[in-house]
């Protein structure tokens, strides 16, 4: 008898947890225009990073895909690319369609701190490091999502010069998280 993982139910990637971090990103440009790309200031999620000894890396949220990336110790690489059609080729005029390549990149430090007792005990610690105290991790980087036109795409009808929704193209979606 063969065994499938049932559709739907996620897999745990390998590699060991780095930490799970309550992420909050500062928009920082949107070269795209509101009107294209309704990107939200602030975001806020939860990401579980993974990493193995020698290179790769995972990135988990628990509604999405799991992205895999690389890592040098703690600088962490992920990048997804999926196409998006904004509107088909017309084959009455030969005029061609337009497709976008939307590629984000995600570069992190992240670290959970290894909390060692300070030599803070009180009656109730229970061997805990500083009496319970929790421990700070670091997490920053930048997320940059790029929309580019693909080849022999003719996205000139989704510009905002000629009517269309983008202030320019390619263009940046930019996040410091």
């Amino acid at each position: 008898m063969l065994a499938f993982p049932l559709s739907g139910c996620p897999v745990d990637p390998s590699g060991e947890v780095v930490g799970t971090y309550n992420v909050t990103g500062s928009l920082v440009e949107n070269s795209c225009g509101s009107t294209a790309f309704a990107a939200q200031d602030p975001i806020d999620f939860v990401v579980e990073l993974r990493a193995e000894d020698h290179g790769p890396a995972y990135w988990r949220r628990p509604t999405a895909a799991i992205v895999n990336g690389s890592h040098t110790g703690d600088v962490y690489r992920f990048r997804t690319e999926v196409p998006v059609t904004l509107y088909a080729a017309d084959p009455t005029t030969g005029t061609p369609g337009c497709t976008l390549a939307q590629v984000e990149t995600i570069l992190v430090t992240a670290k959970a701190s290894e909390a060692g007792d300070g030599g803070v005990s009180t009656p109730n610690d229970q061997g805990r490091a500083d009496a319970g105290a929790a421990s700070g991790e670091i997490f920053r980087g930048e997320s940059v999502i790029e929309l580019v036109p693909t080849a022999g795409s003719n996205c000139l009808r989704a510009v905002a010069l000629s009517g269309g929704p983008f202030l320019t193209l390619p263009c940046r979606v930019e996040y410091d998280l």
